[in-house]
């Protein structure tokens, strides 16, 4: 454990964030993980600084009031929620999601497939998340709806660690606002006898296993979180493509060279680099004694690349060793990512469609999205290609 954030190439830098340790290893990020009795996932995403002043007044007045429900929450509560929306992301659930994502990414392929280039996060990496999320829910959006929806989720994404001028902070405050409504009149108009999370939803709030917030703050939290990490992602992992085109013919010709593909590019530059916990009693942590009422950030980024888990080569890019499957990803424990089945599908086919197009290549280097207190990733990835005459 350290006091200061250790950075370790691309997937360990990043804004200076609030918190009293950071987490070395992977055995630390893991041991933290893996005992939520001692290390709290309550309230981590209450105080902001974004919250305060004129924002966090207009929220305060006129938003939903604070509820705990998944990230934010310990057991027994955690597990309320959780059980409620582990249904609809089970295998069985998943793979009746397969063709219709196949068939979004074929079709935006086969739309830009003769022009020779693309900008993969506007056109794939970013729709086709907020599309199966909101399959998953039962919202049917029109591709306008789609863009306002993702629109009114940056801003929330922004309002969370963003230190922007207060005007901007305001805007996207606004913008969260207009989400709250946005989801509440959603919930109010849905059929509870749907076969979705949203009719899930409803009869749970009817039978009193929901208030109205929970039930508002859940269905946000699940839009959001469901589709931010994997448009993230998929983004990561098609860059790694493009920068190893010797993995290109196995890629396209082997399930399980995707598979391996898609698992060393979550490793070596995951979704979601920090997350946080509240040290609830004096413990010891790679021999460091850390004290109750201290807050600590799991650094799961440099955690996927410890040595001493993952091999001497852990800094490479080498799909394959079994070793590396061990990684965090998508967390581990009681809050591992629900959705983490549906995340790899994506961006497995992704890949699958990408490594049809020949002579792939960046027209211009990708952007890396700003800093965030908790993600990482790409936010624009322009692509070219040698199209057919």
């Amino acid at each position: 454990m350290k006091r200061t954030r250790v950075s370790s190439g691309r997937a360990c830098g990043g804004i200076s964030v609030e918190a009293d340790w950071y987490t070395e290893s992977f055995a630390e990020a893991a041991q933290v993980l893996l005992s939520p009795e001692t290390f709290s996932s309550a309230d981590v995403l209450k105080a902001r600084p974004s919250h305060k002043g004129l924002a966090g007044k207009l929220l305060a007045e006129q938003g939903l009031p604070y509820a705990r429900t998944l990230i934010d929450n310990d057991a027994p509560e955690h597990k309320r929620f959780r059980q409620l929306i582990a249904p609809f992301f089970s295998n069985a659930r998943v793979k009746s999601l397969r063709e219709p994502a196949r068939n979004f990414v074929r079709t935006a392929i086969d739309e830009v497939r003769p022009h020779g280039a693309m900008e993969l996060v506007s056109k794939i990496a970013s729709p086709l998340p907020l599309a199966m999320i909101g399959a998953v829910l039962g919202m049917s959006m029109s591709s306008g709806s789609l863009c306002q929806v993702k629109a009114w989720c940056d801003d929330w994404m922004a309002l969370q660690s963003s230190s922007a001028p207060e005007g901007e902070l305001v805007r996207c405050a606004q913008s969260y606002l207009s989400l709250q409504r946005f989801m509440s009149e959603t919930l109010q108009n849905h059929d509870a006898a749907a076969d979705d999370l949203l009719g899930a939803l409803v009869r749970a709030r009817s039978e009193g296993m929901l208030s109205r917030v929970e039930q508002v703050r859940l269905a946000m939290g699940v839009l959001v979180a469901g589709h931010e990490t994997t448009t993230l992602g998929i983004a990561n992992a098609a860059v790694a493509f493009v920068e190893y085109p010797q993995y290109h013919a196995a890629v396209r010709a082997e399930a399980s060279a995707r598979r391996a593909f898609v698992e060393e590019a979550l490793r070596l530059d995951p979704p979601v680099q920090l997350l946080f916990r509240r040290v609830d009693r004096d413990t010891a942590i790679g021999g460091v004694t850390v004290a109750a009422g201290d807050r600590v950030a799991i650094d799961y980024a440099c955690a996927n690349r410890d040595a001493a888990q993952m091999g001497s080569d852990a800094q490479r890019f080498l799909p394959g060793p079994a070793s590396r499957k061990a990684h965090l990803g998508f967390g581990r424990g009681e809050h591992a990512c629900p959705g983490s089945t549906l995340a790899r599908l994506e961006i497995e086919l992704v890949l699958e469609a990408l490594s049809g197009l020949p002579g792939l290549r960046f027209s211009e280097p990708p952007r890396r999205r700003a800093p965030h207190a908790s993600l990482g990733g790409w936010d624009r990835i322009p692509l070219e290609w040698d199209a057919s005459p």
